[in-house]
């Protein structure tokens, strides 16, 4: 527990090197790198834009469109960590300072220490599978066949196909845009298990001031001094996230529930034995995981907000004295609306708004796959009785 972020291995690590690149001995070489960065963001645009281009004319580039679509919310990303990297490494030294007045909260080690592997697990898991996506990519195209170039190429067509060159050159333009994406979303499922820590410690403090008794009232006095505290730094710590990641996150997930209609679409014109499926549906897959990542973060933190009314509301407090009682009842006022990741107090990102996204976007791709039914309808009786006359006046007497 020794530390400022305390069990938080990995996280401390992300967020140590996170610090040190931004404003250490380093910052030089990271500007360095950030132009490189740029500068394949910007060739991977137009990769994308002259593919559009040469296919004017010829269908839909899909792939296209979602490469740029892709392009616009990364670029985004990459700027939003440049230009606010001040403020990202405030908020790493906030919620260290946190998880240190967090950590002297009786019962906390065992909280700290289960959402820490809990961090820990989804940080290296989520790294991993990203990893796999790429890596997937990359051989899929370097065992496609040499004349069979898939419609998720990012070289215009008007290039002649170099297979080494080419998959070398794919596979480098999307390297640096996805180990932005995965930062950013390591970081911030970092920054969500440390909060959702911080609030259930919260809530264990809050429950137990109802345990003491009334020669221990300087105790319980210190304790919900604490509790406040704690309580105001966790609320600002929230609206400094949404201040950082809300505006980029919610054009991801706009773009991305757009790139997931396109790939929908892209899938339900091919067949089965197209060698451009494959690409297609880890494209599908990339793009429903990375806004859940994002929803599931935002209903991490508003379930785990929204229990503090009721530890607030159990704890006794009608038996405080008016002071105390006024403090406690503040903070039960500003549980009645949780903490939430949201862009504008307007859009709120969490697991019911991606559910209803998802069933949505389910609906329509099984009308697109469903076949056109040829509806047998069943005469009126009027129309039976019309065609026996007919009949009965067209037979020969």
């Amino acid at each position: 527990m020794k530390g400022p972020v305390g069990p938080f291995f990995y996280s401390k690590i992300l967020l140590s090197v996170t610090g040190v690149l931004e404003l250490g001995p380093w910052s030089s070489v990271m500007m360095i790198y950030r132009g490189a960065i740029l500068s394949t963001l910007v060739f991977y645009f137009l990769m994308s834009f002259l593919n559009i281009a040469e296919w004017t004319g010829r269908g839909l580039p899909v792939s296209s469109f979602m490469s740029m679509f892709a392009m616009v919310h990364i670029i985004a990303k990459f700027f939003n960590l440049v230009l606010r990297r001040h403020k990202l490494v405030r908020l790493i030294e906030s919620m260290s300072r946190l998880s240190g007045e967090v950590s002297e909260c009786p019962r906390s080690a065992l909280v700290l220490t289960w959402y820490a592997s809990r961090s820990n697990r989804m940080t290296v898991a989520y790294t991993t599978i990203m990893a796999v996506i790429l890596s997937s990519r990359a051989v899929i195209l370097c065992s496609a066949e040499a004349g069979n170039a898939t419609p998720l190429r990012l070289i215009p067509d008007s290039f002649e196909f170099n297979f080494p060159v080419d998959v070398f050159m794919e596979t480098f333009i999307m390297l640096p845009p996805m180990a932005i994406v995965i930062r950013e979303h390591n970081l911030l499922m970092t920054f969500t298990m440390q909060i959702s820590a911080q609030l259930k410690v919260l809530n264990d403090a809050i429950i137990g001031l109802s345990h003491f008794s009334y020669d221990q009232e300087e105790v319980r006095k210190h304790r919900l001094r604490q509790s406040i505290r704690i309580h105001g730094t966790i609320f600002r710590l929230v609206k400094e996230m949404n201040e950082l990641f809300s505006p980029v996150l919610f054009l991801e997930t706009v773009l991305s529930s757009t790139q997931c209609c396109l790939s929908g679409y892209s899938i339900s014109q091919l067949n089965s034995t197209d060698p451009s499926l494959p690409t297609n549906i880890l494209m599908l897959a990339t793009t429903l995981l990375l806004p859940f990542i994002i929803c599931w973060c935002g209903s991490q933190i508003k379930e785990e907000s929204s229990r503090l009314y009721n530890a607030v509301y159990g704890c006794g407090w009608e038996d405080f004295k008016p002071k105390d009682r006024k403090d406690i009842l503040i903070i039960m006022t500003v549980a009645t609306r949780p903490m939430t990741l949201n862009f504008k107090n307007t859009f709120i990102m969490d697991l019911e708004k991606y559910s209803n996204a998802f069933e949505e976007m389910q609906d329509r791709i099984a009308r697109q796959f469903s076949p056109s039914e040829v509806r047998v309808h069943e005469q009126d009786p009027m129309d039976k009785s019309l065609e026996r006359l007919n009949e009965g006046a067209l037979r020969p007497c």
